[in-house]
């Protein structure tokens, strides 16, 4: 039959001797110093969590341990002293919209390695979750020791501040500046967006 191409296929179940074992343990442990050495810290779900990841401890050091991992690296104080030049630098490094959305944001913890920020508008919370792994390597990199952000927000505040709208904005803008008021009087500038 001209045109027709016969395909047949060949099917077999491989012998036992042919399948390939995964070592499981090997995976974990590969994953375990991935997580180690990612900027990425899930967080710890007490004893349990940390027995698993070290069954050789003892009960008697393993509190030490905890403390140990929890301790604050640097103190909160010396955090928010540096803060400013912190978001200077993001800036300096092309980072002004991850600065511009600290800025609405707050030193609000440190506990142990992990520092927690309030934002108090929700685009910036929205637009830094996004971004925590590169926050963290900046803060680290900053700091020069290993630390964490952590974001939380104020659903209060956030409630009771309303944001203008980019007209209203525009309005106050024209207000102010001077260049921006001759425009809209002399030539009935308006806003476009």
């Amino acid at each position: 039959m001209a045109g027709q191409t016969n395909i047949t296929a060949l099917t077999r179940i491989p012998s036992s001797s042919e399948v390939l074992s995964i070592d499981f343990q090997a995976w974990k442990e590969k994953f375990n110093k991935f997580i180690e050495e990612s900027t990425y810290q899930p967080k710890l779900l007490g004893k349990k969590r940390s027995q698993e990841n070290n069954p050789d401890a003892s009960k008697e050091t393993q509190p030490e341990r905890f403390a140990e991992e929890h301790k604050p690296i640097l103190p909160i104080e010396e955090i928010s002293r540096r803060w400013e030049n912190f978001l200077l630098s993001l800036e300096e490094k092309g980072n002004g919209l991850l600065a511009s959305n600290l800025k609405v944001c707050e030193i609000k913890a440190l506990k142990g390695r992990e520092l927690t920020l309030l934002c108090s508008k929700e685009f910036a919370f929205e637009m830094l979750s996004g971004e925590l792994a590169r926050l963290s390597e900046a803060m680290q990199n900053f700091f020069q020791t290993p630390i964490y952000a952590n974001l939380t927000i104020d659903k209060e505040l956030v409630k009771a501040t309303t944001e203008k709208s980019p007209y209203e904005l525009f309005q106050e803008l024209a207000k102010k500046n001077k260049l921006i008021k001759y425009l809209v009087d002399e030539f009935g500038a308006e806003l476009i967006y």
